[in-house]
């Protein structure tokens, strides 16, 4: 099985104020702020946490069911995506079952 890995892109500013994520993008200028259900999934990007982990740590923290958690994520992701604040740390690795 594969599994995406991401990351925060270095040289991001990030403080937590309360439950929510500031990210201060210098690169491009920008501040943007996350709600605390994206800052609960922000900060799993370390490098090291696959997207199907992300996914089922929310379903067993937030006990939400798998497609509603995957929505989410992936919502997240294209979202940081398009404002370029996450990095793939590798393209895949490889898990055996």
């Amino acid at each position: 099985m594969s599994e995406i890995l991401l990351m925060q892109r270095p040289g991001l500013s990030i403080r937590y104020v309360e439950l929510e994520a500031i990210i201060l993008d210098r690169e491009a200028d920008v501040v943007h702020q996350l709600n605390p259900s994206a800052s609960y999934i922000w900060s799993r990007f370390d490098g090291n946490t696959s997207i199907d982990d992300i996914i089922q740590s929310l379903v067993d923290d937030f006990q939400l069911d798998i497609a509603a958690a995957t929505q989410e994520v992936n919502e997240l992701v294209e979202q940081l995506s398009k404002h370029n604040l996450l990095v793939a740390c590798t393209d895949t690795i490889s898990q055996s079952e």
